[in-house]
């Protein structure tokens, strides 16, 4: 049948499928807890019998049950199984000759290998183990016996037509009249009637030194780590014993400590020499090395042990050697070493490599941002050198950071403000160094921008009318609308901008021309002081490259006045400023009336009030005379009126 619409898929079960829930699990009854009740109860020993645990919420697995199902008969059938297995007795091959080690000093070792062959059709299980054969079997073993002789692998499978190596090693901590021994490989689950076991014979030879160096062995010699030999470094044996030091950096000081052991039953005095310049009660004080030896000599007691320490401080290079010598004259034991010390350099690096500022206009000031990041354990100070510039040298100090020394934290950042004000126009590339405590390398950080200058053109544009200008040497020109202009000369020149004679409640005006003929848009501002009957629009404004800006200054007098050294101001941002002096005079209209009061004595009203427009009776004569010198534009109002009265009185 098929499934539900809600189970159309069979859900996954296993006898192994569980689920976990959370469980209150309370306290186990006294009973049960008591162990003369129930032998099987454990009991807690961190919390004491009288004290009763509080319930708690815990996890616990549960076994899914198996979901329900119905078997379809009508499916069903029957499926043949085959098993194939492989029955065969352990077969193998092992040379069991006996193994000879060379005599071998105390907390030395030898090692040799011995093939294991499975030459059978299954799997070859095995199990090896070193026994004394003389020794009773039902005697337990010395501990320090079982030491002398170890196998690897101790056990393991060897599939058919496999094979793995056993690895016998030889490493005595003390001299015994016997090191003879037998390895055993023994062959679990094979028959009674195969091979259930083998046997090698072991034997070797434990020698006593005078003294023993706790020191790892190391590959520095043998696996080509080593500088190649330029002459400047000593020559070296194979039996020199390699102590090497790793520097997180310069001026760091790395100790190496490491035991002596003297193995026998008496003392004797040891110094150490260095090979160059002799001993130490002979060392110059010339001798630079970054190596020094903290004990330099002293007396090893009979079965004890004794630390030697030296010390690495390097200031410079990244790699130093330096050859010692251990020696004990009394028991004629010389030793040669050679200390090799690296220079590791500190993680310490810039985000970036290069900041590129584009374009910038010569005195504005650009700001991007750098991160110093630590990826080492240990705090560093850091700081930025002097700056040389590829175009203008050592006086370049264009390029400031923020901060611009502090320290960095482990495994930590700090973000660096860089500001670039450029004074020159021109590419420019400024290369600055960062100095990294203990950093043999200096961090290089390149700076670079295209750097532009503004080059503004302004000219006042005078009416057709205005006379001699202003600014003195300035030269006449035509502006794009046709007025004839006047180049202004920047600060501290002072451009005179006369406005004439101005009638009260009148407006003067003179427009001002703003060219860019730079590479980069530029923005400029208007300041005109105090005065509030000066104004200039537009006050701020933008020019791009190749455009032109007007603007207008406007005088609006509102009392008699005089103009006098009125400053006004233009200032382009990040560029030159121009200043203006203003002058006018603020003067009412000389017009004269003939009569201030015009009088039309008694009159009929008239019936048809329209008709007075065109053939006025009852008129008179207002005579206005002009006595300035500048014609005057009159514009006759007259205050509010009546309704009835609109229109009676008409001018001509």
């Amino acid at each position: 049948a098929p499934y539900p619409p809600r189970l159309l898929f069979p859900p996954r079960w296993t006898d192994q499928s569980f689920e976990e829930r959370y469980v209150v699990e309370s306290e186990v009854p006294d009973s049960e807890r008591d162990p003369e009740v129930n032998p099987n109860a454990e009991r807690d020993p961190t919390v004491h019998p009288n004290v009763r645990r509080a319930p708690r919420r815990v996890k616990r697995r549960f076994a899914t049950p198996e979901p329900a199902h119905e078997i379809d008969v009508s499916l069903e059938r029957t499926e043949p199984l085959f098993v194939t297995a492989v029955a065969a007795d352990a077969s193998f091959e092992m040379d069991t000759g006996p193994i000879a080690f060379k005599p071998t000093l105390m907390f030395q070792a030898r090692t040799h290998a011995v093939t294991l062959r499975n030459t059978g059709m299954a799997n070859l299980p095995f199990e090896c183990d070193v026994f004394d054969p003389k020794q009773d079997k039902g005697a337990r073993p010395n501990s320090r016996d079982e030491k002398i002789y170890s196998v690897a692998p101790v056990s393991g499978v060897v599939a058919p037509g496999g094979a793995v190596e056993l690895v016998v090693r030889f490493a005595p901590t003390e001299v015994y009249a016997s090191c003879s021994r037998t390895l055993r490989v023994c062959f679990p689950g094979a028959s009674a009637d195969g091979a259930r076991d083998t046997t090698v014979s072991l034997n070797g030879k434990a020698l006593r030194p005078w003294c023993h160096f706790d020191l790892a062995e190391s590959d520095y010699l043998t696996s080509g780590r080593r500088p190649a030999g330029d002459g400047s470094l000593p020559e070296v044996s194979s039996a020199t014993k390699v102590v090497q030091f790793a520097s997180l950096g310069l001026g760091a000081r790395v100790a190496r400590r490491f035991e002596v052991l003297n193995p026998t039953s008496e003392a004797y005095e040891f110094f150490w020499e260095k090979t160059s310049n002799g001993s130490f009660r002979a060392e110059s004080e010339r001798d630079h090395s970054p190596f020094r030896c903290l004990t330099p000599r002293g007396v090893v007691a009979p079965g004890k042990r004794y630390e030697m320490a030296f010390e690495y401080a390097p200031f410079e290079g990244d790699a130093h050697e330096r050859l010692f010598t251990f020696r004990a004259p009394s028991v004629n034991v010389s030793v040669p070493f050679l200390l090799a010390g690296a220079v590791t350099e500190p993680r310490v690096t810039l985000d970036t490599a290069c900041v590129n500022f584009g374009k910038c206009l010569v005195g504005a000031t650009r700001r991007e941002s750098v991160t110093l990041v630590n990826h080492e354990s240990v705090p560093f100070k850091f700081s930025f050198e002097n700056l040389v510039s590829a175009a203008y040298g050592d006086n370049s100090r264009e390029v400031t950071f923020d901060p611009p020394s502090g320290t960095i934290g482990p495994l930590g950042e700090v973000s660096i403000a860089v500001a670039y004000k450029p004074t020159h126009e021109g590419s420019r590339s400024v290369n600055v160094a960062l100095n990294v405590d203990r950093k043999p390398n200096k961090i290089r950080l390149n700076v670079k921008a295209e750097t532009y200058a503004i080059r503004e053109a302004c000219a006042l544009e005078q009416d057709a009318d205005y006379g001699q200008s202003v600014a003195r040497g300035a030269l006449p020109s035509a502006a794009p609308s046709g007025r004839p202009t006047i180049a202004l000369a920047p600060a501290p020149a002072r451009n005179a901008v006369s406005l004439g004679r101005v009638c009260v409640d009148d407006v003067a005006t003179r427009r001002v021309s703003v060219a860019n003929e730079g590479e980069l848009t530029f923005e400029a501002e208007w300041s005109l002081g105090l005065n509030s009957r000066l104004s200039v629009s537009p006050e701020y404004f933008s020019v791009a490259p190749g455009e032109r800006r007007v603007c207008e200054i406007a005088y609006r007098p509102n009392r008699t006045e005089t103009l006098r050294e009125s400053d006004a101001v233009l200032t382009v941002v990040n560029g030159r400023s121009y200043a203006f002096v203003i002058e006018a005079d603020a003067r009412k209209p000389l017009l004269v009336f003939s009569s201030r009061d015009v009088v039309f004595g008694p009159a009929l009203i008239e019936a048809n009030s329209s008709k007075h427009q065109n053939a006025p009776k009852n008129a008179r004569v207002l005579t206005l005379t002009n006595q300035d010198s500048s014609p005057l534009t009159v514009d006759c109002a007259f205050d509010s009126v009546g309704d009835d009265d609109a229109g009676a009185v008409v001018l001509v």
